[in-house]
Formats: C-alpha cells, sequence, structure tokens
C-alpha cells in the first residue's frame, strides 16, 4: 500500500488538476486496504485527506460522515477539528465553527503545524465575512496570510483564506494592501497553472476594480472568472463568483442579467446549505427592483463619506479629502452602515444607484 507522504502528494496532484471524482476513487480504494490491515496510522491520514476533499467539493454532509469517521479513529486528530470548523463555518454555524477552530489553534500552537493553524484561522475569519463582520474577518485572515509569508508556502490551493482575505481588505476600503494579495494569487495561479487559483483570482480582480470604480474592467475580470469556474469542481467558489458579477452588473443598471447571475448563485447557495450567503445573495436580489427605505437619516459629513466611499475611494483617500483621519472615516462609515441597514462597502455600492446620490 503506497505510504501516507504518497497518498498526499497523489491527492494534491490530481485535486489541484481538477479530477476530485478520480481522487475520491483513489482514496476509498486506499482506505479500504488500510482498514483491511488494520493500518491506524494511514486510516486517519486517509479520513483527514477525504474530508478535507469534500469540503473544498461542496460535499459538507459527505465531508461531516469522513470527519466522523476520523473522530473515531483519532478523537485528537488535529484535521479532525481544523477541516470540521470550515465545514461548520460555510454553513454558517457560528457556536461550533469557534469552538473547533479554537480547539484546533491550541493543537497547531503545541505541534506547529502551520497549515492546520491556518485552516483554523480561516474558519473563523469565513464565518466573520460572510456574517458582515469584516473588521473581525481582516483580523483572522490578516494572522494566515502572516503565517504563509512566514513559512513560505506557495501554491494557493494550500491556503484557500486568500479569497476571503482580499474580500475583506476590499470591503475595509485597504486597497493598497489587497493588490499585492491579488497579484500574488493570479502569479502562482499562472506559474502552477492551478485553474482554482486562476479562477478566484480573477475575482478578486473584479472587486479590486469595481472598488476604485472600474466597472467596464470588473466586470471582464469576472467575467473570465466565470469562464474558468467550469474546469473547477467546486460549486461554492463558482456561486461567490456568481454573487460578486451580480453585484457588479447591479451597479452598471444591468437589471436583467444581474438577477439572473445572483438567482444562480442563491441556487447553489441554498443546495449547498450556505445559510449567510445565501441571506446575502436575498439582498442582492431584492435591492434590483428598487432601492430600501433609507434607516434613519445621514448627517452631511456622513453623506461625503458614503459618496466618496461609493465612488471606489480608499478610507485614507476620503481622510485626505475630508481633512480628517482614517479612524473618524471609519467611525463615520460604522454609522452609515448601521443606518442604512448594510455591512459592507460592496453592499454601499450597490445601495446607492449613483456614486453621488448620497
Amino acid at each position: 500500500m503506497d505510504r501516507p507522504d504518497e497518498i498526499v502528494a497523489g491527492r494534491v496532484l490530481l485535486e489541484r488538476a481538477g479530477a476530485f471524482d478520480a481522487v475520491e476513487e483513489r482514496l476509498g480504494e486506499l482506505l479500504a486496504i488500510s482498514s483491511d490491515r488494520g493500518d491506524e496510522f494511514s486510516t486517519i491520514e486517509i479520513l483527514g485527506q477525504l474530508a478535507d476533499l469534500r469540503w473544498r467539493a461542496g460535499e459538507w454532509s459527505s465531508a461531516s460522515a469522513a470527519l466522523a469517521s476520523l473522530e473515531r479513529a483519532d478523537p485528537d486528530a488535529i484535521w479532525l477539528f481544523a477541516t470540521r470548523a470550515r465545514v461548520h463555518a460555510y454553513r454558517g454555524d457560528e457556536a461550533a465553527t469557534v469552538a473547533d477552530a479554537e480547539h484546533a489553534l491550541e493543537l497547531a500552537g503545541r505541534s506547529g503545524a502551520a497549515q492546520a493553524e491556518i485552516a483554523a484561522e480561516h474558519a473563523i475569519g469565513h464565518l466573520r465575512l460572510s456574517q458582515g463582520d469584516v473588521a473581525g474577518a481582516t483580523t483572522m485572515l490578516a494572522r494566515a496570510w502572516d503565517v504563509v509569508r512566514r513559512c513560505g508556502f506557495g501554491d494557493p490551493a494550500d491556503v484557500a483564506f486568500v479569497p476571503d482575505h482580499v474580500e475583506a481588505l476590499v470591503e475595509l476600503g485597504r486597497l493598497d494592501e489587497a493588490g499585492p494579495v491579488v497579484g500574488w494569487l493570479e502569479e502562482r495561479g499562472r506559474i502552477l497553472d492551478r485553474t482554482y487559483a486562476l479562477a478566484v483570482g480573477a475575482r478578486c480582480r473584479g472587486l479590486l476594480l469595481a472598488a476604485a470604480g472600474d466597472l467596464a474592467g470588473a466586470m471582464a475580470s469576472v467575467d473570465e472568472a466565470m469562464e474558468r469556474h467550469e474546469g473547477v469542481p467546486m460549486p461554492f467558489e463558482l456561486a461567490r463568483t456568481s454573487l460578486v458579477l451580480g453585484a457588479i452588473r447591479r451597479r452598471d443598471k444591468q437589471k436583467r442579467s444581474a438577477r439572473e447571475a445572483l438567482e444562480r448563485a442563491l441556487g447553489i447557495f441554498d443546495e449547498l446549505g450556505a445559510r449567510l450567503w445565501a441571506e446575502r445573495t436575498r439582498a442582492e436580489l431584492a435591492r434590483i427592483g428598487g432601492r430600501r427605505p433609507v434607516v434613519g437619516e445621514l448627517t452631511e459629513t456622513e453623506r461625503r463619506v458614503a459618496a466618496l466611499a461609493a465612488a471606489g475611494r480608499t478610507n485614507r483617500e476620503i481622510a485626505d479629502t475630508l481633512f480628517a483621519s482614517v479612524r473618524t472615516v471609519e467611525g463615520h462609515l460604522s454609522h452609515v452602515y448601521a443606518k442604512l441597514g448594510i455591512r459592507s462597502r460592496t453592499e454601499l455600492a450597490v445601495f446607492l444607484d449613483e456614486p453621488d446620490d448620497a
């Protein structure tokens, strides 16, 4: 039977080529062999790899089943907690996500398992992003990015949190920080020929361009991402990209095509059980028919901050324009979000029909 390191290497190569079905079949064969031989070490390794594969493929119930088997085989396995935390996060289960992620972080601290640490930080960061807590998401995802840079990870397939990190930075208006991360994702995808990285990299580039006010460039980039997703069996990422495309089309007054993209995203999120992302998509769909009533009234300063943010200005640029501090701008934006009943810069841009409507 293959050694565990050969199992990992073979799975990774096939997975990166998009051959998820072949990986699933091979891991199933190896699991049966290891179980028959009583090879507990290989069984634990294979179950962990199987659960991770199914999480990536959007087969979260099957991933949970593999994790349950892993727990029976080794209740203290670090990847049991790290992968289970990500499954919970994508489903929007806060208590379970935090509990498993924190335990994984504790185990990673003892063992120095950098990839497990990244996975746990990703779980909490993704949950916060899906809840609209962009600042909380950035705190966790920035830690994961620091680990990547410190340890020299170079394959985007190993660091699935990067698109979330970019989106959180863009939402906060930290475009100068987001740009190099997007560049890294695109460059590594090209060098290593990773279809997944090229797909999500194009989506991230679209987010960056949209935040800067270049809707035409943003749509071209996200259209490219949608094409590349055809070769990646990861429905959750496809739905994320379709949601971004719908939001950008909405801003560009393409209501019919925006609705089509958003309805596609919603169908996938509902089927997967991604509750929080489905809610966000429904909110985007609701805006196509007309603007929601404003919740509360904005002050003159808040209107100016909102207009500049919707026009694609960074928080630093807004602060310079208004002769204020970045912290003051962040405070005004928080008040704008609360009064308008929205949660992010992207939602602000969608909420306003034109940047100067504020």
